[in-house]
């Protein structure tokens, strides 16, 4: 099965990391409101509703985002060293918890592709180690988190900057930049060959980016748009790159919005395989996992969480 190809130019699937889409500081957003004063973005609840709008819908209803990207190696004195692509399914809803309050909560379903093909992976030459291994795709979430004017709280485990309003004509976008570190639940002695090191760093900016007009028109429910998504992060653990120098760089672009119909049937087969009625029942798993919790547990023999 076949990816279509990414514009590498153009998001977080880290260890360990509970996947969705980072809560975002929204008491306070910076830049200039539109002109004309068609959408005050410096007001924290129209604000905290428009980022609902970006992300997802203020209609109570599942909204999918397809994605794809690659990953890319800083490491030997090199930077850019392609490693391979990445292609998945995130989907989120978000409910009204209040006056001017949401929740979320999201999934995201991903697979590893050949950096040049885009053909799903099995096996995997690692271009650094010449080593040829199984590949390990990834699920994360559940995740989510309550937003409110004055009030943000995610279940994503890495710290957050405020983030950033723009817009030019008609155009809008969101950017929120994240980063942390935290102690590697990998045990060293257990697999030496996975362990990146005592501690997983992170860096990512995401950008949420949209129409000005359908933002600000209260018909509309949910806002169809991009999302381009960059992180440096440490090594996945399948990798076997064991405490090798160097750090990964994930960029991806993806299509917020798109209803199920229009999901491009091969990645809709793939998630299907994977968790059958992810698309077509709305199906997700209970208990929060993530690409490198799942992996953990496969090495040591353990049926994936439901």
């Amino acid at each position: 099965m076949t990816a279509p190809r990414a514009t590498t130019t153009s998001r977080r699937h880290l260890l360990f990391a509970a996947a969705g889409l980072s809560g975002a500081t929204l008491a306070a957003p910076r830049g200039t409101p539109p002109a004309g004063g068609r959408l005050d973005l410096a007001d924290p609840r129209i604000a905290v509703e428009s980022y609902v709008k970006l992300r997802g819908s203020t209609r109570d209803e599942t909204v999918f985002q397809p994605y794809g990207g690659d990953i890319f190696a800083i490491a030997d004195g090199a930077v850019g060293i392609p490693l391979l692509g990445f292609w998945g399914l995130q989907k989120t809803r978000w409910r009204r918890a209040g006056e001017g309050a949401w929740t979320n909560q999201d999934y995201d379903l991903g697979f590893y592709v050949d950096y040049a093909t885009r053909e799903i992976l099995k096996r995997w030459r690692n271009p650094l180690t010449g080593e040829e291994i199984d590949v390990h795709h990834y699920r994360g979430g559940p995740s989510g988190g309550r937003f409110a004017p004055g009030e943000t709280r995610s279940t994503d485990p890495y710290g957050h900057l405020g983030g950033r309003w723009s817009t030019v004509g008609d155009q809008v976008w969101y950017t929120v930049s994240t980063w942390g570190e935290r102690p590697n639940p990998l045990p060293r002695e257990e697999f030496p060959e996975s362990w990146v090191g005592a501690t997983l760093r992170n860096s990512m900016t995401t950008t949420y980016a949209g129409s000005l007009a359908a933002l600000a028109d209260p018909r509309v429910h949910q806002v169809r748009g991009l999302q381009v998504w960059s992180n440096t992060s440490s090594w996945q653990p399948w990798m076997r790159m064991g405490a090798r120098p160097g750090q990964a760089q994930w960029r991806w672009i993806g299509a917020k919005g798109a209803p199920a119909g229009e999901l491009d049937p091969r990645l809709v087969a793939a998630c299907e395989a994977a968790w059958p009625g992810y698309v077509t029942r709305d199906a997700g798993w209970k208990t929060p996992t993530s690409g490198g919790l799942d992996y953990l547990r496969a090495r040591r023999g353990l049926p994936p969480t439901d």
